[in-house]
């Protein structure tokens, strides 16, 4: 809607007087000091929508997402509070910026390590055995004696009724 007003400001301010109180234009024309500040707006909106798009992309990583609420803030601070590590927003902060510390191969604070520590794999060369089997593995396995006695005796599955 905002990109749509200021395309047409111009074509709206260069009707002709008569056509514009016909027609009731004026009223829906903001002042100029207004139209700058939408024009200022609608700019801040399309960098923040390029933002949110790439936070929806399924590759974006923790660290990407970190790095694009870093720029956000560093370009318009009045959002800078909001989207820190520590803002209340964030549920467990610690537990976030020690996973991005972990990615980037930064150092952890005590307390980041404490909370991380619950997913540090386990240093063991045993392998882990399947514990649930799929509803279709049966499908893909060679059958045992059936199958051998069906085509031993002539009776493949064409021969079934």
């Amino acid at each position: 809607m905002v990109e749509r007003y200021v395309k047409l400001r111009p074509a709206l301010l260069s009707t002709d007087h008569a056509t514009a109180a016909k027609h009731d234009i004026a009223r829906f024309l903001l002042c100029d000091e207004e139209s700058e500040h939408v024009e200022e707006r609608l700019e801040t909106l399309i960098d923040l929508n390029e933002v949110n798009k790439a936070l929806h992309d399924s590759t974006l990583t923790m660290v990407g997402a970190q790095r694009e609420f870093d720029w956000v803030g560093r370009q318009y601070p009045a959002v800078k509070a909001r989207l820190a590590a520590d803002a209340a927003i964030v549920n467990y902060p610690a537990l976030e910026s020690g996973i991005i510390k972990i990615i980037s191969g930064s150092r952890l604070t005590t307390r980041e390590q404490d909370i991380c520590k619950a997913f540090k794999r386990l240093a063991t060369n045993a392998t882990v055995e399947e514990t649930s089997r799929s509803f279709r593995a049966p499908v893909y396995q060679k059958a045992s004696g059936a199958a051998h006695f069906l085509h031993s005796t002539g009776m493949g599955s064409s021969n079934l009724k």
